[in-house]
């Protein structure tokens, strides 16, 4: 067993946690972080572009992430554009017609 401190991104520090040694299997992470430390904050885990991104915050925001809000507020803006779009298609198109008469 040892006592060590944790420091995670953006000084997020864990001090003096009791921890031990083993072996991981044939990955062999550095450090394996528990649920005595997740369950302190906020952690998500995503896949963005340039791979993956690890965010974890603390104290915890105390409100969900609920990526369903995120969906319908897309679908919304994505319907919004193609009803504006077809709009502006059938505006041009109308003005086109009276240039030509």
């Amino acid at each position: 067993m040892f006592m060590i401190d944790i420091l995670l991104m953006d000084r997020v520090n864990f001090q003096s946690w009791l921890v031990s040694s083993g072996d991981t299997g044939p990955t062999s992470p550095e450090v394996i972080i528990g649920m005595d430390i997740i369950t302190k904050g906020d952690m998500t885990f995503m896949c963005g572009p340039e791979g993956y991104v690890f965010s974890f915050i603390v104290p915890s925001l105390l409100e969900p992430t609920d990526f369903n809000t995120y969906i319908t507020r897309f679908n919304d803006e994505l319907k919004w554009k193609n009803q504006n779009s077809s709009a502006q298609a059938e505006y041009r198109a109308k003005l086109k017609a009276r240039k030509r008469k």
